[in-house]
């Protein structure tokens, strides 16, 4: 019996830390970011996107502009997913931070079910807490 109060105690355990990791770290967000891409998920997409203030026009919605072109864009990554079978997986490597920790850069690869592999480089920002996608 004491074994079993062990083995729950430390399932239990176990199961509060992997609930309690950050899931808005830099990689998280830019596996995340790619997997919307690629999936043509325009609003998570869009929400994990930083658009600085000095991109915003006076009356005009810059998120709105950019959605209608990215469209393209991710049809045209989607097409090329699924030339490839579509996704295995995508994983990111550590983020390299900025001294401050307001910055970071990760490097992203994808790996379709076919073999081949795509790497891109994303710039991240924290801002509010939260970690975007940085468009400069």
């Amino acid at each position: 019996m004491k074994l079993v109060v062990k083995f729950l105690g430390i399932f239990m355990l176990s199961l509060m830390v992997f609930a309690c990791t950050n899931n808005d770290s830099p990689e998280a967000v830019g596996e995340k970011f790619t997997k919307a891409g690629y999936s043509v998920d325009m609003d998570t997409f869009m929400d994990l996107l930083y658009i600085s203030d000095d991109m915003q026009k006076d009356g005009v919605d810059v998120k709105i502009l950019l959605k209608s072109k990215f469209k393209s864009v991710l049809d045209e990554s989607a097409k090329m997913a699924k030339k490839h079978g579509g996704i295995d997986k995508i994983v990111s490597s550590p983020a390299e931070y900025n001294t401050d920790k307001t910055k970071a850069q990760v490097q992203v690869t994808v790996s379709f079910k076919d073999g081949a592999q795509k790497k891109s480089s994303l710039d991240l920002i924290k801002i509010d807490g939260k970690w975007l996608v940085n468009m400069k």
